[in-house]
């Protein structure tokens, strides 16, 4: 991807990077993408809801679970643009990677 300012190409990282600066204000969904970058490895989804809610004294809402994985399914249309994908991986969880480019979605359209 070229930068539209400096026409320099910017790294998937940085990408990355600045696109999670900008989601600062977004409570869910910037708290998803903050635990999912800070993660090592795929975050099983009670650990996910553990983090995003970390600061909440009651732990979240009944539907927390629900909750995190609607912020991921809005997350992944959004990171995909940036050339980034919220993948689920069996069991163990979600994790963030780069796309894969040129895949084709199951609607027929090219990632």
């Amino acid at each position: 991807m070229i930068c539209s300012c400096c026409g320099q190409e910017v790294k998937p990282k940085a990408r990355l990077d600045a696109f999670a600066a900008r989601r600062q204000g977004a409570p869910l969904t910037g708290g998803v993408l903050r635990a999912l970058m800070a993660a090592r490895s795929p975050m099983p989804l009670r650990d996910l809801v553990c983090a995003v809610y970390a600061d909440d004294p009651d732990g979240g809402p009944e539907s927390a679970d629900h909750c995190v994985m609607v912020a991921i399914h809005r997350l992944r249309p959004q990171l995909r643009d940036i050339g980034w994908t919220i993948k689920r991986h069996g069991w163990s969880g979600y994790a963030l990677q780069p796309a894969l480019a040129g895949r084709t979605t199951p609607a027929g359209k090219s990632s």
